[in-house]
């Protein structure tokens, strides 16, 4: 004879918590995304001040969007405990709606940083015309003052700032949003 799993009952305080949770978090990413691509309309002209500010707002919000999808968690946690199969399958519509609004809020990075790369390797290349290094020192280390005289590999039909992992040819992400070095 089988017996019946026995399930705690779901607190219905922790049941509100998670779909509020939820809706705030969807509100939270959609915010994102939209505050986002606004943000990457104004980079229009150039101003490298003003990309930075809007890389550090948008790195600002990723970091609240992670906050509040870590104090998301041990909600959905406990109602995936509790709850009956119906609820269950209410919260997963719930969290499919939440992943949309995540990959919307993804994608308006994604677009963010495709502009900021394009102006990095423009840059780049207009450095390396000049005869300068993009983000070397005097001896070819990063950082520290440019370097000055023709660079290795120029006008040899290399891209002009080609860094192995960077740019359209990458073949994973970066893990910082822009390369201030360069």
């Amino acid at each position: 004879m089988l017996r019946p799993i026995v399930r705690p009952a779901l607190d219905p305080l922790a049941h509100r918590a998670a779909i509020d949770g939820m809706e705030a978090q969807r509100a939270a990413y959609r915010r994102f995304a939209r505050s986002v691509e606004a943000q990457r309309q104004t980079l229009g002209d150039g101003d490298g001040e003003r990309a930075v500010a809007v890389v550090d707002d948008v790195a600002r919000g990723f970091a609240e969007l992670e906050r509040g999808a870590g104090d998301l968690a041990p909600l959905l946690d406990r109602v995936r405990e509790a709850a009956p199969p119906d609820e269950l399958q209410a919260m997963q519509r719930q969290m499919d709606e939440l992943m949309h609004e995540a990959r919307a809020a993804e994608s308006a990075i994604q677009n963010l940083m495709s502009q900021l790369q394009a102006w990095r390797d423009a840059y780049g290349r207009q450095l390396t015309e000049l005869g300068l290094a993009p983000g070397s020192g005097t001896d070819g280390a990063p950082g520290g003052e440019p370097s000055v005289g023709p660079v290795e590999g120029s006008g040899t039909g290399r891209r002009g700032y080609a860094r192995p992992g960077f740019g359209r040819a990458a073949t994973r992400p970066g893990t910082s949003i822009l390369d201030r070095r360069g």
